[in-house]
C-alpha cells in the first residue's frame, strides 16, 4: 500500500534551509532548489512578460516565422539586416526611389523608356524632359531662342548646272559698241531661283602700233529672253594707259574671270552673253588667243 501525507500534517520547522521533500528544497513559500521546475510543470500560458527578465529570450526561444510586422518596433530594421539583393520590386512602395537613391550615371539607355526613330529628347516649357517627333525629309533643326523645332533648310543649293568651253581665238576692233563673243543658256525650273553667272578667259589688247594713250578694252555680260531685249548685267574695263602718244606697239594682257549673281525671274530659256568693246578704233582686243580657252558657267541656285 502506497505512503500517504494527509492534510495539515506536515508543518515547517525553522531552518535554514528550509524543508526538504523528494530533493526539492522548499523555503519561505518558494522553490529553493536550482533547476528544479521544468516546462513540464507550467500551465499553458502562464509565463508572460511580468515573469521574464530584461534580455531573458534570444533569438534561440523565437519559433520560426513567429517574428512578424505587429512584433517588430518602428525602424528596428535597417540596412545591416536585408540580405544582399534581397530587395526588389514587390517590396517598394510607389514612388519610393528618387534621384537622391539613384547613383550617378548608373540609368543606362537599356533603362529608358522607347522613342519613335528620329525623336530627339528636350527640355519644355516646364523644364521637364520631353520628345520632339522626327522631322520631315530634308529639314533641319532649328532654334528660335526659346524652344526647338523642325523647319525647311535655309541653305541654298544647285538645281541645274550649264557650261560652255570654247577654244580658238576671237578678235574685236568695234570701239562704238559691243560684239557678242560666247554665249550660254539655261532655264530657271522657278522663278524665284538665282543664276550665279562666271565667265573666264585668257585676253589682250594691241594698240597695233597707234599713236594713243592707252590700250585697253571692256568685257560686257547680258541676258535675255523671250519676255526681255538685252540687257547688259556687267561691265569690266582692263588695260594700260601710255604717259604720251609715242606710237610704239604696245600689248596688255590679263586673264578675266567675270562672276556675279542675277534674279532672272522666269522660268523661260535665259541666254547670257559675252561681250567685248575695245578702247580705241585702231586697237585690236583678242580673247582666247591660239589654244587659250574660254570658259562660260551658269548655276541655278535655290
Amino acid at each position: 500500500m502506497a505512503s500517504e501525507i494527509k492534510v495539515d500534517t506536515i508543518s515547517e520547522k525553522t531552518s535554514a534551509n528550509g524543508v526538504t521533500i523528494d530533493g526539492v528544497s522548499l523555503k519561505d513559500s518558494k522553490i529553493a532548489t536550482a533547476n528544479s521546475v521544468d516546462s513540464d510543470a507550467y500551465v499553458d500560458g502562464s509565463i508572460d512578460a511580468v515573469h521574464l527578465s530584461a534580455n531573458s529570450v534570444d533569438s534561440d526561444a523565437y519559433v520560426d516565422g513567429s517574428i512578424d510586422e505587429v512584433h517588430m518596433s518602428a525602424n528596428s530594421i535597417d540596412s545591416d539586416s536585408y540580405v544582399d539583393a534581397s530587395i526588389d520590386n514587390a517590396h517598394l512602395a510607389d514612388n519610393a526611389v528618387d534621384t537622391a537613391e539613384i547613383a550617378d550615371n548608373a540609368v543606362t539607355l537599356d533603362k529608358m523608356a522607347g522613342l519613335a526613330r528620329g525623336t530627339l529628347i528636350y527640355g519644355d516649357a516646364s523644364g521637364d524632359p520631353a520628345a520632339l517627333a522626327a522631322g520631315g525629309a530634308d529639314e533641319v533643326l532649328t532654334h528660335d531662342g526659346t524652344d526647338l523645332s523642325w523647319a525647311a533648310a535655309g541653305g541654298g543649293k544647285v538645281l541645274a548646272y550649264e557650261s560652255t568651253l570654247t577654244t580658238g581665238t576671237y578678235s574685236n576692233t568695234n570701239s562704238t559698241s559691243f560684239s557678242s563673243m560666247q554665249t550660254d543658256t539655261i532655264t530657271p525650273s522657278s522663278s524665284d531661283s538665282k543664276i550665279l553667272v562666271i565667265w573666264s578667259g585668257w585676253t589682250y589688247v594691241d594698240n597695233n602700233n597707234a599713236a594713243v594713250t592707252s590700250c585697253h578694252g571692256v568685257l560686257e555680260v547680258s541676258k535675255n529672253h523671250s519676255g526681255i531685249s538685252e540687257t547688259a548685267l556687267y561691265r569690266v574695263p582692263f588695260g594700260q594707259g601710255f604717259p604720251e602718244d609715242s606710237g610704239m606697239d604696245w600689248q596688255t594682257y590679263a586673264n578675266q574671270t567675270i562672276a556675279f549673281v542675277d534674279s532672272p525671274a522666269t522660268t523661260n530659256e535665259v541666254t547670257y552673253s559675252l561681250n567685248a568693246q575695245v578702247g580705241a578704233a585702231t586697237s585690236i582686243l583678242y580673247i582666247a588667243d591660239g589654244s587659250n580657252s574660254r570658259a562660260f558657267t551658269l548655276l541655278e541656285l535655290a
